[in-house]
């Protein structure tokens, strides 16, 4: 759980009262405000850019992040922005996007769950996934992976970075890196 969270959006807002609860979720505390010289210091600061009068200079330095959400598709700011209507999946998501990545890994790894969205891995790939896994960030050797991986390969080295790669575009997409490549040769997950 993080600490605090403030909705900036109309009381009677039916979807401002289901965000509230939602944010619930992963927040100590939520409030609610409809006003911005009201605000307190807190986490997050989700905005309802339909606000009438709302003006977004007031929510400078309010908060550690901010994420607007609006019905319109025009709406640009220096903050994510989210059009109505949207998953509670997308709000996790941009809540998030500036944190370490939440990741948890079925038994076999051939199931990883990264910020709440399931990626599956064939056999090769989770066979990497779960050695990097398993050295918690420290690196694992080429020579390693290619003996646990692809024994019987006529080119290890190749299969490695083949294989690299398909977990890279997997596991990084529109994300910041996480398996890191190390200048001895080996690699690591950054991601724990």
């Amino acid at each position: 759980m993080r600490g605090t969270a403030c909705l900036l959006a109309e009381r009677e807002d039916d979807l401002g009262r289901t965000l509230e609860l939602e944010l619930s979720e992963l927040f100590e505390t939520v409030t609610q405000s409809d006003r911005t010289d009201a605000l307190t210091p807190c986490h997050l600061l989700l905005i309802d850019l339909d606000l009438p009068g709302l003006v977004l200079a007031h929510t400078e330095g309010v908060a550690e992040h901010r994420v607007g959400y609006t019905r319109r598709t025009d709406v640009s700011a220096p903050f994510p922005v989210l059009v109505r209507p949207f998953t509670v999946e997308a709000l996790c998501h941009a809540v998030l996007a500036n944190e370490q990545p939440t990741l948890f890994a079925s038994d076999d790894g051939r199931t990883v769950i990264l910020d709440g969205e399931t990626i599956l891995l064939t056999e090769r790939e989770a066979a990497l996934f779960t050695l990097l896994r398993r050295a918690a960030g420290s690196p694992v050797s080429r020579e390693t992976l290619q003996a646990a991986v692809f024994p019987d390969a006529q080119s290890p080295s190749t299969e490695l970075n083949v294989y690299i790669h398909y977990l890279r575009k997997k596991l990084e997409r529109n994300r910041r890196k996480l398996i890191r490549a190390h200048r001895g040769g080996g690699y690591s997950l950054l991601a724990e």
